[in-house]
């Protein structure tokens, strides 16, 4: 049974980098998840492409939770290091700029302010977003086994 690491490392990079991009402009932002959906459906059409085989829904789910998971920890990377280089604002900052703008009060700003900068908050948004990938990622892995269909199935490999 060849292995799906390589598939799976390849499109979660891919992904994670368009997921980034997508997330820079303000209008397509929203698009960002469905390149989540694309992780799974890369995963398993390059996996099923480049051994010529087919495989199960579960498989390709699996597949695409993975490669969900590697997409999220990349974007969240790429987002991080952009905020430290000063490229985007930081989650506090974009927060206390969106507060400002409504003329909110100075000490409810600080406050909320601080609870985004919290370690358990952080924490929180990086799972959160980590299981909304992976879920959306065995979406396209499942969608992706039932459309990528290249050749024996492989469980019928080992026979072989």
């Amino acid at each position: 049974m060849p292995t799906k690491t390589h598939s799976i490392i390849l499109s979660g990079v891919a992904t994670g980098v368009l997921a980034s991009l997508l997330s820079l402009i303000p209008v397509v932002n929203c698009l960002a998840c469905l390149a989540y959906v694309g992780a799974g459906l890369l995963a398993v059409w390059h996996y099923t492409s480049t051994h010529q085989l087919t495989i199960t829904g579960g498989k390709g789910a699996g597949m695409g939770a993975l490669a969900g998971i590697v997409a999220a920890v990349v974007a969240q990377l790429i987002a991080f290091i952009l905020s430290q280089l000063g490229l985007t604002p930081g989650m506090a900052e974009a927060i206390e700029q969106a507060l400002q703008s409504r003329m909110m009060d100075p000490e409810q700003a600080d406050q909320i302010a601080s609870m985004v900068t919290s370690p358990a908050f952080l924490v929180g948004a990086f799972v959160f977003s980590a299981l909304l990938a992976t879920l959306l990622g065995v979406l396209g892995g499942a969608i992706g086994a039932s459309i990528f269909k290249k050749g024996p199935a492989e469980e019928n490999l080992d026979a072989i």
